[in-house]
């Protein structure tokens, strides 16, 4: 289930958690984790839509075996927390309502099936997007860490957690971001 806040907020709620979702928020929500809009505000304007994610090696939208599993992988790996959309998002959106609306034919389908994908690849594109942004200022934050306090033991794995970074990319995005790798950092 795929949530996208135009206009004031909701909440949804499941067992565990409550989510706020702001204007210009995205929110996707497995199937199987049962939950429900538990407020929303006078004036609420929201794009939602549900995807039938298909099950390993079975066709989506059209696509070949290897490109359907590469999207299907993309989707199932989603934040389950909002993200920022975008004006493509909202675009694609938009467009998909009207094609739907439309009168049926087989370019109408042909349609439906290119937007929804430009869709479904412009979502993974924007939550990706937070992902490296966030990455980056825990990174940066780790970075801070180290230089109030030098003489404690920083080991890559520990970094790359705090990051929410494998291993060897913690690495790369170090170099990028101080010039070295992070043993090197300490003690220069």
């Amino acid at each position: 289930e795929i949530s996208y806040c135009l206009r004031t907020s909701l909440t949804y709620s499941d067992k565990a958690d409550v989510i706020e979702l702001l204007p210009g928020q995205i929110l996707v929500t497995p199937a199987d984790l049962p939950h429900r809009l538990s407020t929303h505000t006078k004036g609420l304007v929201m794009d939602w839509m549900i995807v039938r994610v298909p099950k390993v090696n079975a066709g989506f939208l059209g696509l070949p075996r290897a490109e359907s599993q590469a999207l299907t992988d993309r989707l199932r790996a989603l934040p389950k927390q909002p993200f920022p959309g975008n004006a493509a998002i909202r675009q694609l959106f938009q467009r998909l309502f009207a094609l739907y609306d439309s009168p049926r034919s087989a370019y109408q389908r042909c349609a439906l099936r290119g937007t929804c994908l430009a869709l479904m690849l412009a979502l993974v594109d924007a939550s990706e997007e937070t992902a490296c942004v966030l990455a980056t200022s825990r990174l940066r934050a780790a970075i801070e860490q180290m230089r109030r306090s030098p003489e404690v033991d920083y080991p890559v794995d520990a970094l790359a957690r705090l990051a929410g970074l494998a291993p060897g990319h913690l690495i790369n995005r170090f170099k990028a971001l101080t010039g070295l790798p992070p043993h090197q950092f300490l003690i220069a």
